[in-house]
């Protein structure tokens, strides 16, 4: 019985999120994948160029929806709502990516190293950083790095990985709730503290 195209597709991709999260990107192998989904390597280049291809049709298209939802975060939060609603709000929108798309989010963050998205969460760092300058500490982006700032790289940097690690130990998404919002108040609370 023959595996219809969709079907098959869907299979290539959800084994090879599988087997790059297992592996990584760069030791993962198109005849490692081949032999789980049950199917030749010829047959995932009739579906995929090549591993840089499949990687890039698991990825990004979440990396385009992290994106957005990143930006409009800071568009929203940058003008200012009361810090419960920005701690609920924030929490909400993280943990429901975080739950829907657990696998997409470690891939990206732990294993893409020698692909296009291996500096994604290093961007992702410097785009809390920037934000975190210029909408709460009121520095111009301009005026060069503030003295001081080493602090705010240092809680951006943490709040990336606090995120990593909680999706790396997930057990429900009660858990993830309500770790993802204990992370949030915290995350705030240090920024207030670094403004005051």
């Amino acid at each position: 019985m023959q595996v219809p195209k969709d079907e098959l597709k869907e299979r290539i991709l959800t084994v090879a999120t599988d087997v790059f999260l297992e592996r990584g990107f760069e030791r993962a192998s198109m005849r490692g994948i081949a032999q789980k989904v049950g199917t030749s390597v010829s047959n995932i280049y009739n579906y995929f160029k090549n591993k840089e291809d499949l990687l890039h049709a698991i990825l990004g298209p979440f990396c385009s929806y992290l994106n957005q939802l990143l930006n409009q975060f800071i568009r929203d939060e940058s003008k200012g709502a009361p810090r419960t609603v920005e701690i609920e709000h924030l929490a909400k929108s993280i943990g429901e990516v975080l739950k829907k798309h657990r696998n997409e989010f470690l891939l990206l963050m732990d294993k893409s190293q020698g692909t296009r998205y291996e500096n994604f969460k290093s961007n992702m760092i410097q785009l809390v950083e920037t934000h975190i300058i210029k909408d709460h500490l009121n520095h111009r982006e301009n005026s060069g790095r503030p003295k001081g700032t080493f602090m705010v790289h240092i809680i951006a940097t943490n709040l990336v990985e606090a995120l990593v690690e909680i999706s790396r130990h997930y057990c429900d998404d009660d858990s993830t709730d309500r770790n993802i919002s204990a992370l949030m108040k915290y995350h705030i609370g240090g920024i207030e503290h670094l403004s005051s």
